[in-house]
């Protein structure tokens, strides 16, 4: 059997799954994520290897870091247009910052291929960038394109707004995107507030998926979509454990928009198919990687920061739905 890592989106999460199960002889077989994003100043590229071993489980094989990794890869990202070359730096993810979780694979050292690009030089949006691996030993080239997507804009809420989330309306979340490259949409709130027990005060958050997969088909520059207040009161419930005595105090929101390319809807849209009670036993498996196995496309996001009025604090502290969670 062979394992390999699979993306999980949300943009730029991993996780990992035994979807591949292969019977030919071994070869070498690349999975390479890429999710690059025009808002960021340092990028980030996973590189690894599937593997098949006669004699030993794959899921032995899986705690050994040696099996997961190449020796020697060399990884560069190109600028279409002019031919521009970035060499990518192997780094450890868990000194970046970005811990792998623990599982059925090694997570400790967890090596990732990072660019951060010259001053005064970025990432280009609506320019097709090559990622490009050669993994030496006379393997062929490892290629993928992505487009980079143009900017994201929140409208509505605006920054710095103290909302009126009052029960029966709803509230407006409104984005601009002015280029066509961009083949769907994720909408979130980010709740921050304090949590005060022992005398121990502690920022805290949970992510509220407002809504995920939108598409623009037809291209309308500015989107906008409305939730009824009362599973804005929910999510808070369902985010939040029943108070034991803890006092929180709500702090501030983010509302945010994530843009994302057309690779990382068509995994989507394959996955989506075989799903269901019509479904197949196996999923099909999407990729835009010349060889292997992997995605490499790009992202971009955008956010506002708000905060609630004095009704709605009130509604906070005193709602059926989040009494019980002792905000003050």
């Amino acid at each position: 059997m062979i394992l390999a890592c699979t993306i999980s989106l949300i943009f730029g999460t991993y996780s990992c799954s035994n979807d591949f199960d292969l019977v030919d002889k071994w070869k070498d077989i690349p999975v390479v994520y890429g999710l690059l994003s025009a808002a960021d100043d340092v990028h980030y590229v996973r590189v690894e290897k599937a593997f098949l071993d006669d004699n030993t489980s794959a899921f032995d094989i899986a705690q050994i870091a040696d099996s997961l990794y190449y020796d020697d890869a060399a990884v560069t990202l190109i600028r279409k247009s002019n031919d521009s070359r970035y060499t990518m730096t192997k780094v450890d993810g868990n000194l970046e910052g970005f811990m792998r979780d623990e599982g059925v694979f090694a997570n400790v050292p967890n090596y990732l291929y990072k660019l951060q690009f010259p001053v005064n030089d970025s990432l280009v949006p609506g320019e097709v960038y090559q990622l490009e691996i050669n993994r030496g030993d006379e393997l062929s080239l490892v290629t993928a394109e992505a487009l980079i997507l143009d900017h994201v804009s929140v409208k509505q809420p605006q920054e710095g707004t103290a909302l009126g989330m009052e029960f029966g309306n709803q509230t407006a979340f409104q984005w601009r995107f002015e280029k066509e490259n961009a083949i769907f949409f994720d909408i979130y709130i980010d709740f921050y507030y304090n949590e005060i027990a022992g005398g121990v005060e502690e920022l805290k958050s949970f992510r509220w998926m407002v809504e995920n997969n939108i598409s623009n088909d037809d291209f309308v520059p500015v989107l906008t979509y409305k939730f009824d207040n009362e599973s804005f009161y929910s999510a808070i419930a369902n985010n939040i454990p029943v108070s034991t005595g803890e006092v929180r105090e709500f702090e501030y929101m983010e509302f945010g928009v994530r843009a994302g390319g057309q690779e990382i809807y068509n995994y989507i849209q394959v996955n989506q198919v075989n799903t269901g009670i019509t479904g197949s036993q196996l999923l099909p498996n999407y990729t835009n990687m010349s060889e292997g196995y992997g995605i490499f496309s790009s992202t971009n996001s955008a956010f506002n920061t708000v905060f609630l009025n004095a009704a709605t604090l009130d509604s906070l502290e005193n709602g059926i739905f989040t009494r019980n969670l002792n905000f003050q």
